[in-house]
């Protein structure tokens, strides 16, 4: 079975009761990856570049990222996050005396394949 590290992108949305709360996480990009960096190019045109740049410490979990736009000039938009297991945000949540209540794939609520949308409740 292949480990996984999920990065949290969104946090706490109502639910149908609401006492319950999502969590959605993504497959990190970087996991695997040479020197756990990359550069993606988002989109190329005529006078314009845009980049997506990263690079994750596994030590510890921390993703650096950055949105880079080309044009007669350079702008960034950065981003810092850190990257946590499924079972890290389980444990996170018990702590805060909620509990697993559904696992899905999407916010469709399709099967759990691998993605994670974890939904939170007391």
């Amino acid at each position: 079975m292949v480990a996984r590290l999920y990065l949290v992108v969104a946090v706490l949305i109502q639910t149908l009761d609401d006492r319950a709360g999502g969590v959605e996480s993504d497959e990190a990009k970087l996991v695997g990856r040479v020197d756990h960096q990359y550069v993606h190019a988002e989109a190329i045109e005529i006078d314009s570049v845009w980049l997506d740049v990263a690079r994750y410490d596994p030590a510890t979990q921390m993703l650096d990222e950055s949105h880079v736009v080309l044009t007669s000039g350079v702008r960034l938009f950065p981003v810092v996050q850190r990257l946590i297991w499924p079972g890290e945000m389980d444990l996170m949540a018990r702590i805060a005396g909620l509990r697993l209540k559904e696992r899905w794939d999407d916010w469709d609520r399709s099967a759990y394949t691998g993605n994670v949308v974890s939904v939170y409740g007391r």
